[in-house]
């Protein structure tokens, strides 16, 4: 969140540089408490979905009559693009099928934990597979969206949830499989070398993926 908020906060400082020289805004104090509903709608848009998460959203919304006008009336586009924004396009086809199995809730397979014997069901199966079929597999990140649209803000926190717990573990995890990558293969090698580096962006997109995929085994598939 505080790369978010960071991006965020370098975006202001432009916008207000660009206030501050042009004549259209007031220079009262009482407009400069305002000044973010005197932007043109194209930047307010671009401030909201560079918020990193529904909270922060409904705050801006309280912040003035024509924000919230603006958030209220918009509400599924901005679910939509604040979402995509923090979690990333091509992770949205998983995002979205696990938030779709967990909307099952009952409806899921029984779990075959501590032996259990269980009848097969494929009633409760079908629902299972088509979620997967429909979300999981080559191009799906661009069609994630067809059937299921992201149209609230309080769905837009499901997906926010688990994405939260994924960053957290991804931020302790992978520098340390780097780092034992890194000194597994200095090992072998005879020169000595330095502090091992950090993950990379598409590392860390990996760490992702691989973190967003045995939750979405593991909520499917119930063993």
């Amino acid at each position: 969140h505080s790369r978010g908020i960071s991006n965020l906060n370098r975006l202001w400082s432009r916008i207000r540089r660009h206030a501050d020289s042009c004549p259209c805004f007031p220079r009262s104090s009482k407009a400069r408490s305002s000044r973010i509903e005197n932007l043109p709608a194209e930047l307010k848009f671009l401030i909201i979905e560079r918020l990193p998460d529904v909270s922060s959203i409904r705050e801006l919304a309280l912040t003035g009559p024509v924000l919230y006008t603006v958030i209220t009336e918009n509400e599924a586009m901005i679910a939509e693009r604040v979402v995509v924004a923090n979690i990333g396009r091509c992770l949205m086809p998983v995002a979205t099928a696990l938030v779709e199995l967990r909307a099952l809730e009952g409806r899921l397979p029984r779990s075959y934990r501590e032996g259990r014997q269980v009848t097969y069901q494929p009633e409760l199966m079908q629902p299972v597979v088509k979620i997967l079929d429909r979300h999981i597999g080559p191009g799906k990140h661009v069609t994630w969206h067809k059937e299921e649209r992201l149209t609230t803000f309080d769905v837009a926190h499901k997906y926010f949830t688990f994405n939260r717990v994924v960053d957290r573990w991804v931020r302790i995890l992978a520098p340390q499989l780097i780092e034992t990558v890194y000194m597994d293969s200095s090992k072998t090698s005879r020169g000595g070398r330095g502090r091992p580096p950090k993950p990379t962006r598409t590392e860390l997109l990996r760490f992702h993926k691989a973190l967003y995929l045995l939750e979405l085994v593991r909520t499917a598939f119930p063993w």
